[in-house]
């Protein structure tokens, strides 16, 4: 019997050369990225700015996008934007 490491070669099949892990080898990092701070003091900026104690409080929101279709294809095209990270909203 053949090992997974060596090359197959049956009619009608896909040649397989090496182990089905070898394909997802990847190095490991050394270091785990951290992102920079954009002002010096995150905490007391986030809790002292309007607009961010404006957006930290609970709010109703509405879906701007596609007005003009049907109840039923916003919901959907909504639900698929919050899939993919991005959508239109106003608050």
């Amino acid at each position: 019997m053949m090992s997974m490491s060596e090359t197959t070669s049956l009619p009608g099949s896909v040649a397989m050369i090496g182990t089905f892990d070898s394909l997802y080898e990847h190095p490991k990092p050394r270091f785990i990225f951290k992102m920079p701070r954009v002002v010096p003091d995150q905490k007391h900026k986030f809790e002292t700015d309007e607009l961010f104690r404006r957006l930290s409080r609970e709010s109703e929101i509405r879906y701007t996008g596609y007005r003009d279709r049907p109840q039923e294809e916003r919901q959907m095209r909504f639900q698929n934007g919050c899939r993919e990270g991005h959508t239109e909203i106003v608050s």
